[in-house]
C-alpha cells in the first residue's frame, strides 16, 4: 500500500514539474512573437501562471518528506528528486542524440501520428483511413 502511495505521489510531482516547465516555455514561445495574441494571453496570464506554479513546485519539492511521511533526507524524500532529475537529464541527452543521429525522428517529435517518421501501419494508418471515409 505504501509503494502505491509513493508511486502516485511521485507521478503527481512529475506532472506538476512538467506543467511548470510548460508554463515557462509558453513565455519563451510568445516572447519570440505575438502570433496574433493580445498582451494578456501572451505575457500576463502565462507569467502569473509560471510564478504560481514555480512557487507550488518549490513548496512540493522542499516538503516532500511531509508528503511521503518520512524523515527529511531519507527514503523517497531523497530518492524521488534524484530520479526525476535523472529522467530529465536522460531525456534531454536522448533528444540531443536524436537531433544529431536521426533528424527525421527528431523533427517528428510532437507531431503525433502525422509525423514524417510515423509508420504507415497502426494508429496513423487508422486515422488516415477514417479521414478517407468522410
Amino acid at each position: 500500500m505504501q509503494l502505491f502511495f509513493w508511486g502516485g505521489s511521485t507521478g503527481g510531482l512529475g506532472v506538476l514539474l512538467l506543467i511548470t516547465a510548460t508554463s515557462v516555455a509558453v513565455l519563451g514561445y510568445f516572447g519570440r512573437g505575438a502570433r496574433g495574441e493580445n498582451l494578456w494571453r501572451r505575457a500576463i496570464a502565462p507569467a502569473i501562471a509560471s510564478v504560481l506554479l514555480l512557487v507550488i513546485s518549490y513548496l512540493a519539492v522542499t516538503n516532500l518528506d511531509a508528503l511521503f511521511g518520512v524523515d527529511p533526507g531519507t527514503g523517497p524524500a531523497f530518492v524521488v528528486p534524484l530520479l526525476l532529475l535523472a529522467m530529465l537529464v536522460i531525456g534531454t541527452v536522448w533528444g540531443l542524440v536524436l537531433r544529431v543521429t536521426n533528424r527525421t525522428v527528431y523533427d517528428g517529435i510532437g507531431l503525433g501520428p502525422r509525423a514524417a517518421a510515423a509508420s504507415a501501419t497502426g494508429f496513423s494508418a487508422l486515422l488516415d483511413d477514417e479521414e478517407g471515409r468522410r
